[in-house]
């Protein structure tokens, strides 16, 4: 293609659509082996004979273009790039154009993955904005962008705001079922955190079937749903549906690499024994197994937090089933993590 590129550089302008089509191809090859820079270079040439034209339409393409390539290196050098491409495309077209979109949820996608969840949401809800001017709310793009708004104000615990955004999309995600798992597993934590369990019961239910229904019911978020379930279930005191939930979920985390759901394993383990201590029908040996193996995966978690939550269960078990010796153990290693520097 390089060889072709400087045969057509002999007889086409470095502009025309035939070169353009062949420095697109260079460019994507080169994307696709990792040579980010052999990638934006054609790109930088077609920026200076752009200027020297002043084809500002052309000129903010191709700033959109190398702030793309920028994205696999340099956030910061993309998140410029495409400011400056937005800009000009303000100023050039009307609201609604393709190219506004796409910036607009490009410097989204670099402000959240970079964490500063404000600015993406901002420029997630001017997009959506754009986009609503020339399409129909039924559009992919405009379901997928209330799904992207949704799921980080849910990190921003805006959860009111996030509850809105999430119950409007899911309205509009009949025909796109992978987004639609986004609204239910977004929502289902929204109704639990509001005690809505009945509400949080339905929505996980959906995407537990949905999982299912796509083959994908032994995975990760199977399992953590299925838990998040659980909890609902301990918080409203069906300890032994708890049981039956936390159970179904181990049993998918331990078909899973362990070190892909470690802190979800140890927890369910911990909160599975405080079922066994406490249905009906107690049973403390498996109890103890249960609290001993959860505590065991977590205490090999880089997480204080967690392993403090940890250390606190079984201070709590040994006491209530009066075994000192035991709780002395647990009660000096909570005291070592806590004054360790």
């Amino acid at each position: 293609m390089e060889k072709a590129l400087a045969y057509f550089y002999k007889i086409y302008p470095d502009t025309h659509p035939v070169t353009l089509d062949v420095i697109n191809i260079i460019s994507n090859a080169y994307i696709k082996i990792e040579n980010f820079e052999s990638a934006r270079l054609p790109y930088e040439k077609l920026l200076q004979e752009y200027q020297k034209r002043n084809d500002q339409a052309e000129v903010a393409s191709t700033l959109l273009k190398i702030g793309e390539i920028y994205y696999y290196t340099n956030l910061k050098q993309a998140r410029s790039s495409i400011m400056k491409a937005l800009k000009i495309f303000e100023e050039t077209f009307e609201a609604g154009h393709e190219d506004i979109i796409k910036a607009l949820m490009m410097l989204g996608e670099i402000d959240e993955n970079i964490g500063n969840y404000p600015r993406a949401v901002n420029y997630y809800q001017k997009a959506l904005g754009q986009i609503l001017t020339t399409r129909q709310n039924t559009d992919a793009i405009v379901v997928y962008t209330y799904a992207k708004i949704g799921m980080i104000l849910i990190k921003m615990d805006k959860l009111a705001e996030a509850k809105s955004y999430l119950e409007e999309g899911l309205a509009l995600s009949e025909n796109f079922p992978n987004i639609r798992l986004q609204f239910l597993y977004g929502l289902g934590k929204i109704y639990s955190f509001e005690k809505n369990y009945d509400a949080a019961f339905v929505i996980f239910r959906e995407f537990l079937q949905r999982l299912e229904a796509s083959g994908h019911k032994y995975c990760k978020s199977y399992a953590n749903t299925l838990q998040a379930i659980a909890f609902n279930d301990l918080e409203q005191q069906k300890l032994n549906e708890a049981l039956k939930h936390y159970c179904e979920a181990l049993s998918i985390y331990e078909k899973l690499v362990s070190t892909s759901c470690r802190e979800e394993k140890g927890l369910a383990y911990i909160r599975l024994g405080y079922c066994y201590e406490h249905i009906e029908e107690k049973d403390l040996k498996k109890a103890e197994q249960s609290y001993e193996k959860g505590f065991r995966i977590l205490d090999k978690v880089n997480d204080t937090g967690l392993l403090e939550e940890a250390l606190a269960a079984m201070i709590d078990f040994y006491n209530r089933t009066n075994q000192p010796k035991k709780r002395k153990i647990y009660a000096d290693k909570l005291v070592k993590l806590q004054t360790r520097d």
